[in-house]
């Protein structure tokens, strides 16, 4: 039986309880990062993380994905969940459900039937692991290519996950970042523009942070990660590490 509620949700104050998009190039430390988050446990998709010392559940199908989901909402050992690649993830979801309708490709399915299907059957997971009160963090790739403008030629940077599986995710997720290069510099970039992917949109946190340098080690990045969530007014941070120095936007 449901109420009206007597008074305001609270805003969240937990990083690891949000739901986060992390893409960028091979390498960079993207699953290091994620596996510094707290009680965190990944669904590994595909081979990998064979250096770190983490909780790891290996996922070859759909339906091991199911049953790890099952598991998790029937625990409360973890607190994070990082599903690495969240590319992997939607092709499992995809043959499960092709197989499930009997067809060979998703197109098969009349008006686009085939493709609803796979993304509410993605979308029912990923939204069971946030309704049970875990922070989710999806690890994608990145692609870099051209693309043509009426300005001038240029490049975009965008995840490897496919067009059907943004669809679902970048409604749900509230960080989208970018792990890249500013030459030799590690950073995290998590607003957008024509050229890359990304995006925030947590209004009380991170505020006027763009860019955040990612230092030489997992354990530095994810130090700077929470000390730039932590920036509440424009320009302002509790003390972090020596390497944060956070890009401001211009207003």
């Amino acid at each position: 039986m449901i109420k009206l509620p007597t008074k305001k949700s609270e805003i969240e104050r937990d990083l690891s309880r949000y739901t986060i998009f992390l893409y960028g190039r091979e390498k960079i430390g993207k699953t290091s990062l994620a596996a510094q988050f707290p009680d965190a446990v990944f669904l590994m998709c595909e081979p990998g993380a064979k250096s770190l010392s983490i909780y790891r559940v290996d996922i070859n199908s759909w339906t091991d994905f199911l049953e790890a989901v099952k598991l998790l909402k029937d625990s409360a050992q973890f607190k994070t969940v990082v599903i690495d690649t969240v590319d992997l993830a939607f092709k499992y979801c995809e043959d499960y459900m092709c197989k499930k309708l009997v067809i060979d490709h998703p197109s098969d399915e009349a008006f686009g039937k085939g493709y609803n299907l796979i993304r509410d059957e993605f979308h029912r997971c990923i939204s069971t692991l946030e309704k049970i009160g875990r922070g989710v963090v999806l690890i994608s790739h990145a692609k870099e290519q051209d693309v043509k403008r009426l300005k001038g030629d240029s490049f975009s940077i965008s995840p490897t996950l496919s067009k059907q599986g943004r669809s679902v995710i970048e409604p749900m997720v509230d960080i989208w970042g970018y792990y890249g290069y500013d030459g030799a510099t590690r950073t995290l970039q998590i607003r957008g523009n024509e050229e890359v992917n990304a995006g925030c949109r947590l209004t009380q946190n991170f505020v006027g942070v763009e860019t955040i340098p990612m230092g030489g080690s997992a354990e530095q990045a994810y130090a700077n990660f929470i000390a730039a969530f932590e920036t509440t007014k424009k320009g302002e941070a509790p003390a972090a590490p020596a390497t944060r120095k956070f890009v401001i936007r211009k207003k």
